[in-house]
């Protein structure tokens, strides 16, 4: 199990938009979700979840035998935060987690 934090720069080095990103077992659920609002319109949440799908399939120790990524419980959130879900490859699944993984 871990915590890692991913974020996005503007080329001039201003962070504005990051995730943290927390691994259980087999899956990566994402913590805090943020981006900046006079960045929204350009993209930053889709680079950042591309970003985070790209470094999260690849061959690093971290993230090898990942099965799953877990964002929010899938009604929270208003009608944008749903579509983005939606758009982003989301849908709704249970995750049921056995005792022998939470180490009792």
């Amino acid at each position: 199990h871990w915590d890692r934090w991913r974020g996005v720069f503007t080329g001039d080095g201003v962070l504005v938009g990051y995730a943290r990103l927390r691994r259980h077992d087999d899956y990566l659920l994402y913590g805090q979700w943020l981006g900046h609002g006079e960045h929204l319109d350009h993209g930053v949440m889709h680079l950042l979840h591309h970003d985070i799908l790209d470094w999260s399939t690849g061959d690093q120790p971290a993230v090898l035998d990942l099965r799953m990524l877990v964002y929010a419980a899938w009604l929270s959130g208003g009608d944008g935060l749903r579509f983005w879900k939606r758009a982003s490859g989301f849908e709704p699944a249970s995750l049921v987690l056995h005792p022998a993984s939470m180490g009792t």
